[in-house]
């Protein structure tokens, strides 16, 4: 699936020699302004998602639907099925997703999240720690300034930034 050379590590662009090598040809760049930016209008707090979809807040119908538009069911598919091999962003949006859940385990699970409850604690704490290596694995250098915000005296960083990003999009068509 990867095409393991010790010679050629690869770029972000073209693809890495440690991931699927049938995925290269879907791999492209796309400059991609991030939202969720937190801004204040007067004294109240409020996250600016601009045009995207929702995928966080309050549990609702509209955000489950984003995130199965998201996932579109790949979360459990496989490309090659004789092998069950996916690319791990999917199993990162995966982790994710049950790490949203779990805040409002109430509305998706009809109970509180036991944290004694050994197998649901160690599924959560492996996403969270994916997550993180993940995080610090790509390492996104893309500079965020901070803003003033006067009536609240305080300074939020302005996440608004365009990050040069692969296409998901064509990844989820493929």
């Amino acid at each position: 699936y990867a095409s393991f050379s010790p010679y050629y590590n690869g770029t972000f662009e073209s693809g890495f020699y440690t991931e699927i090598a049938a995925l290269s040809p879907v791999v492209s760049l796309v400059p991609t302004k991030f939202s969720g930016t937190l801004k204040y209008k007067g004294e109240h707090l409020y996250i600016d998602l601009g045009n995207d979809a929702q995928y966080f807040g309050a549990p609702s119908p509209a955000i489950d639907k984003n995130w199965e538009k998201l996932l579109t069911g790949m979360e459990n598919e496989a490309l090659w099925p004789d092998d069950i091999v996916s690319p791990d962003v999917l199993h990162t949006l995966h982790c994710l997703n049950a790490v949203r859940k779990l805040l409002d385990s109430p509305y998706y699970y009809n109970h509180t999240f036991d944290a004694h409850n050994r197998a649901r604690r160690i599924h959560i704490d492996h996403c969270l720690n994916h997550i993180r290596q993940i995080i610090k694995c790509h390492m996104d250098l893309t500079p965020v300034r901070t803003m003033y915000f006067e009536e609240m005296n305080t300074e939020v960083g302005d996440f608004d930034q365009v990050h040069m990003c692969r296409d998901f999009g064509r990844l989820n068509k493929y």
